[in-house]
C-alpha cells in the first residue's frame, strides 16, 4: 500500500516486476501543501481534470 510523508512517497512493490517503468510520470497528490506549496510562485488550480486558472502564492517562501 502506498504511503506518504511531507517529504516523501512510497510504493511497496509485490513480486519482481516493476509496475512502472522507470521515467513514467505518477500523479501524486500531496497530503500535506505547505512543503509542496512554498517552493512555487504560483500554482495551476484544475476542477475535475480542467484547468480553471493560474494562482500566485502569496506566501511563497514564508514556511521558515
Amino acid at each position: 500500500m502506498p504511503k506518504m510523508n511531507e517529504e516523501h512517497g512510497y510504493v511497496k512493490l509485490n513480486g519482481t516486476s516493476i509496475p512502472h517503468p522507470i521515467g513514467e510520470r505518477l500523479h501524486v497528490i500531496p497530503n500535506h501543501v505547505c512543503p509542496v506549496i512554498d517552493l512555487k510562485d504560483s500554482f495551476v488550480a484544475t476542477r475535475s481534470g480542467t484547468v480553471i486558472g493560474t494562482w500566485p502564492v502569496d506566501a511563497r517562501g514564508r514556511s521558515g
